[in-house]
């Protein structure tokens, strides 16, 4: 047993630690990185938002990550059939190369990230498990795991972005789940797909599933001829079915697989397509923690929050708070204070999420706003549906209070009906594009 000391560890490799490494690394803070995998390693949420693009840039992956990844352009919004659709180009409110996303491999997205930590000096232990944690007034105190037996370490200053295995939640028991947000996601990769209405562009598709199932698909480009599809269902729906496939040796494969033959525009998609990777199964998944932050701790990324993925916003959300909270941990530092406040920062990390939650919540209310009735082209430059393209893009963690007041507007009927009359034209799908 040996006790190394560092200013931060951090547990969890993934963009939030990774990011979080790299930047206190820069600035001259040693850390350490726990990652009980070995990289490259599968992973779901392989699209991205506008708003990664100055994110990549500070962190110098820029160049790398869209070598290798597909542009995206925008994202579109269906119906289960794919007949009522509305179109996001982001391009139309947001200027120069930053308005063009991607979608990436998110295995090799991820190792991206973590190789550029140990490029800027982080110690990375990979296939390294952490088994406790002790926080105390004046440090905290780590047991770890890998191959070589077990080790001590001691830090300043602990960072939790363990993803949805929330190490810190669990063991404080923290961890809520959001109200009426209970859903369970099939997803897997499938060759030869037909890439139609846009995907050939790389615009995303969001395909709506209603009455009981209450969820969605995503159809997204990872290259040419391959697409990640995910079915997103109500977790009480999956139980009610479940039985149905009771002694199959893979009843995940045979329920995505039947779910996507009851959605016309999954079977349009998918004809002649072949299965190119197991079925991932997550359920349960929209929680947040009652606590994200201490004085010697913070949850950054899905450690802290995790909500539904409808709009693309995890890695994003997960890598800006951990530019936030970096920051923080920085100016402390710099200003040799024992003390890291960081209640300015989680105003408004915790601002931004409860946003993308209320948005969430409306395109599962059909009261509210209902995306893929809202049909059009948006040519128009009207400021109004340019804040729904910002939502969209990523900007949401200063202007989260001016976002929340507009949805509070589209909430009142009078008010959703003057926007739409407004800024949405009636279009044919054919044609429709987000050239880039």
């Amino acid at each position: 047993m040996e006790n190394k000391k560092y200013d931060v560890a951090i547990i969890g490799g993934g963009p939030a630690g990774s990011t979080a490494a790299t930047l206190l690394s820069r600035s001259g803070i040693n850390c350490v990185v726990f990652e009980k995998e070995i990289f490259p390693r599968p992973h779901v949420g392989e699209s991205l938002l506008p708003f990664c693009y100055d994110l990549f840039k500070e962190l110098g992956v820029l160049e790398e990550v869209r070598s290798k990844s597909i542009p995206k352009p925008g994202v579109r919004f269906l119906d289960g059939n794919g007949d009522s659709y509305s179109n996001y180009c982001f391009s139309h409110y947001i200027k120069g190369p930053s308005a063009i996303s991607s979608h990436v491999d998110r295995a090799q997205f991820d190792k991206i990230l973590l190789d550029n930590a140990k490029k800027n000096g982080v110690e990375v232990q990979e296939g390294t498990k952490v088994k406790s944690v002790a926080i105390t007034s004046s440090d905290v105190k780590i047991l770890a795991s890998n191959d070589d037996g077990e080790k001590s370490y001691t830090a300043d200053f602990l960072i939790d972005a363990s993803g949805q295995n929330t190490f810190l939640a669990k063991r404080f028991k923290q961890k809520e789940k959001m109200t009426n947000l209970d859903r369970t996601a099939f997803s897997a990769h499938w060759h030869g797909g037909k890439m139609l209405d846009g995907l050939s562009e790389g615009i995303q598709q969001i395909a709506y599933v209603g009455e009981e199932k209450q969820g969605w698909i995503w159809v997204i480009p990872i290259n040419e001829n391959r697409l990640s599809i995910g079915v997103v269902l109500n977790s009480n729906y999956v139980k009610s079915q479940k039985s149905k496939f009771a002694g199959q040796e893979n009843w995940q494969e045979a329920f995505y697989r039947e779910e996507l033959k009851l959605i016309p525009y999954a079977q349009k998609i998918l004809a002649e397509s072949t299965l190119a990777s197991p079925v991932n199964l997550n359920g349960n998944y929209s929680y947040t923690v009652t606590k994200k932050y201490g004085a010697r701790y913070a949850l950054i990324g899905d450690s802290g929050t995790f909500i539904d993925p409808i709009f693309a916003t995890g890695v994003y959300l997960a890598m800006k708070s951990s530019f936030l909270v970096s920051k923080s941990i920085i100016e402390s530092k710099k200003n040799n204070s024992n003390e890291i406040n960081l209640d300015s920062t989680y105003r408004s990390i915790n601002g931004a999420y409860a946003l993308i939650e209320r948005l969430i919540r409306q395109y599962y209310n059909p009261k509210a706003i209902n995306f893929h009735e809202l049909d059009g082209h948006f040519e128009k430059t009207d400021s109004a549906l340019g804040i729904m393209h910002h939502i969209l893009a990523g900007d949401f963690f200063d202007k989260y209070e001016q976002y929340d007041a507009f949805l509070t507007k589209l909430e009142n009927e009078k008010h959703f009906a003057r926007y739409k009359n407004l800024v949405f034209e009636k279009n044919d799908l054919e044609g429709i594009s987000c050239k880039h």
